[in-house]
């Protein structure tokens, strides 16, 4: 998970404590390997994923009625190229 998320072992670790902290996740033992773990959205998490969800399709929303395709097509190919961007330095800083 860590290296899909372009985190080291230890963020990814501080991050997962956070939500496990906050309510957001559970996490259990792996049955086999006990390095393993396993986790999980608790009902608080998922609803705080359709909140998210909820808003950034305001955000879309607002974007949309504000600006005309055209500037709507340019700003969705910057954006796609910063987000690649920053990707691949994450990557080769990881």
């Amino acid at each position: 998970m860590s290296s899909y998320l372009s985190l080291s072992r230890s963020e990814l670790s501080k991050n997962l404590l956070g939500l496990r902290k906050k309510g957001y996740i559970k996490q259990s033992q792996g049955e086999k390997d006990h390095r393993e773990m396993t986790t999980c959205l608790t009902t608080k998490g998922i609803v705080l994923l359709k909140d998210i969800d909820i808003g950034h399709n305001q955000l879309l929303n607002i974007a949309q009625e504000e600006l005309p395709k055209k500037e709507q097509e340019t700003f969705v190919i910057l954006s796609n190229k910063i987000i690649n961007v920053l990707h691949e330095e994450r990557l080769a800083n990881g």
